[in-house]
């Protein structure tokens, strides 16, 4: 992807996330900030095409909630250096790593929570969540993707999901295999959401 493409993905998405912030409905943390909120992509028990979809652009919003540092606040400005790596104080509503890891269960397994915590950095500093000093973007349009089956069992399915981007003409589809499992009767993304998003 080329320099451009990447400024103009990161600039989008940042739109992205500032407008899901403004929109009271599709908050997916109460504004008093103390977790998650329900929303019926999280309570899915059946995983069909739109569900898949459905579940996909659901998990997009958590994630980049997540990788903005969450609830914009006080402790979004404070940075600490550990171990000669910058990190910033995630907002109040994912400062902890049980609060982390309850709002991004809203979508994801535990498996996928765990590995993308691992992969994207984010760590405990003196009891509170931090997580690397950078920011990341993408211009896929998720909630208007397309699903087809891939494979599908009674706890396990397999999508492939081609996701829109770009505007007008010049629409082109990027295709992503997303994995889903099925945890405590409700379906949730199997892959790493920061390898997918």
């Amino acid at each position: 992807m080329s320099k451009i493409l990447r400024i103009c993905s990161l600039m989008l998405a940042l739109a992205f996330v500032f407008a899901l912030t403004a929109c009271g409905p599709e908050e997916t943390t109460p504004p008093n900030g103390d977790g998650p909120v329900d929303n019926p992509a999280s309570s899915l028990t059946i995983l069909n095409e739109p569900e898949a979809v459905e579940l996909a652009a659901f998990g997009e919003m958590i994630y980049y909630h997540v990788a903005g540092g969450g609830e914009r606040g006080d402790s979004m400005t404070t940075t600490v250096t550990i171990d000669g790596m910058d990190y910033r104080f995630m907002g109040d509503d994912l400062n902890t790593m049980t609060k982390l890891e309850a709002y991004l269960g809203q979508a994801f397994t535990p498996e996928a929570v765990q590995s993308y915590i691992l992969w994207s950095g984010i760590k405990e500093h003196e009891g509170l969540t931090v997580q690397p000093n950078a920011d990341g973007g993408s211009i896929l349009d998720w909630v208007n993707a397309g699903a087809s089956l891939i494979d599908k069992s009674d706890t396990l399915a397999s999508f492939e999901l081609k996701v829109p981007y770009g505007e007008g003409q010049d629409v082109e589809f990027a295709p992503y295999t997303v994995n889903y499992a099925l945890v405590d009767g409700f379906w949730r993304i199997s892959s790493n959401p920061g390898e997918l998003y």
